[in-house]
C-alpha cells in the first residue's frame, strides 16, 4: 500500500501488510508483527512491532519486543524495548534502549543515550554523546566510533577498542572490569569515584582496565584500582587514596600519588616488571 495525504492519524499496518508513506504526517502509527512500513515524510507516536525503516523524521516511536526499527534520517525520542532491534545509520536523539534489546550504532550519531540494566549497545562506528550506562548495561565502542561524555554507574561496563575513543567518562561505584581499554582503544579525561579506599590487594576492585594497544590519558582514581597490562599504556594519571597495578610491558607516565580524608591512607601502587615514569 502507498499512502500520499497530509495528515493521517491511528494508522495500523497489520501482519502481511507493507506500506510505503510518502508525503505528509502521520500522528499515531501501530506496525504489528509481520508488518512492514517505509517512511519518508514525517511520522510521530510510534509502536512498532514488526519491520519499521525510516528515512525521513520520526518522533516519540517505541520499539517492542519482535519490533524492528532502522534509522537512516532523523529520529527523535526512542525506546528500544525487551528483544526489540535498533539499527542506527542516521541522526538518533534521546534514545533509551531497556532490558534485552538489540541495539547496533551503524556509523549513526546518538546523543542523550540511556543503557539500562540489560541493555547491550554497539557502537560500530559513528559517535555517541551524553551517554548514560547503568549497573547491569553494557557498551561496546570498535571501527573509530568516538563517544563523549560517558557517565557510568559500576557494574556496567564499557569496553573501546579497534581505533575507538570515548573521552569525559565518570565513574561512580565499585565493580570489576568496568571500563576496559583494549587494542587500538583510547580513553581520555577518565575520572573514577569508588566507595572503598585501596589500602591492599585484598581490598582491590579493578574497575579501570587498559589492555594490550590500549592508550589511558589524564586519569582520576579515587578509592578505586586501576590495571595497566601488558603493552597498555597510561599517563597523566592521578591516584587518590587509590591503586595502581602495571603489569610486566605496561607503561604508566606522569603519575600523581594523594590522600585526602580523615583517615590519611596512602595510595597503593603495584610494578610488576613495567615502566612507570
Amino acid at each position: 500500500m502507498m499512502a500520499d495525504s497530509n495528515v493521517l492519524s491511528n494508522v495500523v499496518v497489520g501482519s502481511g501488510e507493507t506500506s510505503t508513506f510518502m508525503n505528509g504526517t502521520i500522528v499515531g502509527l501501530t506496525v504489528q508483527n509481520g508488518g512492514s512500513f517505509t517512511n519518508l515524510a514525517t511520522v510521530s507516536n510510534v509502536t512498532d512491532q514488526g519491520s519499521f525503516e525510516n528515512f525521513g523524521s520520526a518522533q516519540n516511536a517505541v520499539v517492542e519486543s519482535g519490533g524492528s526499527f532502522q534509522n537512516t534520517a532523523t529520529v527523535t525520542s526512542v525506546t528500544v524495548q525487551g528483544s526489540g532491534g535498533f539499527y542506527n545509520y542516521g541522526k538518533a536523539n534521546n534514545v533509551s534502549a531497556q532490558s534485552g534489546a538489540i541495539f547496533e550504532n551503524r556509523y549513526g550519531s546518538i546523543s542523550s543515550l540511556s543503557v539500562q540494566s540489560g541493555a547491550d549497545v554497539d557502537f560500530m562506528g559513528g559517535a555517541g554523546s551524553s551517554v548514560t550506562v547503568d549497573s547491569g548495561g553494557s557498551v561496546g565502542a570498535e571501527q573509530s566510533a568516538s563517544l563523549t561524555t560517558v557517565t557510568m554507574t559500576a557494574g556496567g561496563s564499557l569496553e573501546v577498542s579497534d581505533g575507538a575513543s570515548a573521552t569525559d567518562v565518570t565513574i561512580t561505584g565499585d565493580a570489576e572490569n568496568t571500563l576496559v581499554v583494549g587494542d587500538k582503544g583510547y580513553v581520555s579525561g577518565v575520572n573514577v569515584s569508588g566507595n572503598t579506599p585501596q589500602t591492599s590487594t585484598a581490598s582491590e576492585i579493578h574497575d579501570v582496565i587498559v589492555n594490550s594497544g590500549g592508550v589511558a590519558d589524564d586519569v582520576t582514581v579515587y578509592h578505586d584500582h586501576m590495571v595497566v597490562n601488558d603493552g597498555g599504556l597510561a599517563s597523566g594519571v592521578t591516584l587518590n587514596n587509590a591503586g595502581i597495578t602495571v603489569q610486566s610491558n605496561g607503561v604508566v607516565s606522569a603519575v600523581t600519588v594523594t590522600s585526602q580524608g580523615s583517615t590519611r591512607i596512602s595510595s597503593v601502587v603495584t610494578v610488576r616488571y613495567a615502566r612507570v615514569f
